[in-house]
């Protein structure tokens, strides 16, 4: 994984658009975040938005792949065209530019909290409870379902611990 340091300004400049817009640079992390699994289609990013909100959050078709092709332009995400019959497909994936970009929204984000004083200690007794619960039901699902959630779920800890790492080299520096 490549490193990378987040200089102030770069910080600054990220914060400032994401509380000036945030639905739009919540849905560009979310996006290049749903990309790191791999290749996607925009419907089914917008697809699983829905799902993952209960429908709370409901970009429209037109956010989401207006969201695609300006991360498409800023060369973020390549795009593959896949036909099947009559019916052609845009299908996504990152690059490696857009993976630093997700760190880089990542690490902005996460600096506005002080996670010392929201007491973040996995070493509380609730919290372990929470993980042991939340991992005696992911062993209930299909084996594949399983793999697929933990795989996710590995990523997402990935993404913020890497987050993390820059925050601490930043604070050292």
């Amino acid at each position: 994984m490549q490193s990378f340091k987040l200089s102030l300004e770069e910080k600054k400049t990220i914060l400032n658009e994401f509380f000036k817009k945030p639905k739009k640079i919540l849905l560009r992390l979310y996006i290049l975040a749903k990309l790191i699994d791999g290749e996607d289609h925009g419907y089914n990013i917008r697809k699983t938005i829905l799902e993952n909100t209960s429908q709370t959050w409901k970009p429209s078709n037109y956010l989401i792949y207006n969201e695609l092709k300006h991360l498409e332009r800023s060369q973020l995400v390549t795009s593959l065209i896949q036909e099947h019959g009559d019916l052609k497909l845009k299908k996504y994936k990152l690059t490696s530019l857009g993976r630093e970009e997700l760190y880089k929204l990542s690490v902005a984000i996460i600096s506005v909290f002080d996670t010392a004083s929201l007491g973040f200690d996995l070493t509380l007794p609730s919290a372990g409870e929470q993980i042991e619960k939340w991992l005696r039901g992911v062993d209930q699902l299909p084996r594949e379902e399983r793999t697929a959630l933990l795989s996710k779920m590995h990523t997402a800890v990935e993404i913020f611990l890497q987050a993390i790492r820059l925050r601490l080299r930043e604070k050292k520096s």
